[in-house]
């Protein structure tokens, strides 16, 4: 079979019309140094945990945060600035980390900063 030489297109492929989530606040802490948050509740699947931790002045500052379970066991790494080799994580630190699941948490904060966090969850 000869090619015509028109380029080839692609089939299109049908996407659903889903909506974007709308971000609803959970809960907001502000706190010093090594914490854990109280329990929370998550109904949504999707949810997110957002964080804004300040200059230390002294030293790194290096600032841990992961979820767990209200049971204590581990569920989810979130952020360690200790896995980075500047000698200095001069802030503030800011992030924003989706997870996946329903259920019940709580946040395991370990640093020499002071920080907010919050959870926020997708609704639709």
């Amino acid at each position: 079979m000869a090619c015509s030489g028109q380029p080839t297109q692609e089939p299109q492929v049908p996407t659903p019309d889903i909506p974007p989530a709308e971000w609803v606040k959970l809960e907001n802490w502000v706190r010093d140094g090594n914490n854990d948050t109280p329990n929370f509740h998550v109904d949504s699947v999707l949810w997110r945990v957002v964080w804004e931790a300040n200059t230390d002045p002294i030293g790194r500052g290096d600032f841990t945060l992961h979820v767990y379970n209200i049971d204590g066991t581990f569920y989810k790494f979130l952020f360690d600035s200790t896995l980075y080799d500047d000698s200095t994580m001069e802030g503030p630190l800011t992030g924003t980390l989706g997870v996946r699941g329903s259920g019940d948490f709580f946040l395991r904060v370990s640093t020499t900063r002071s920080y907010k966090i919050g959870v926020e969850e997708a609704r639709w």
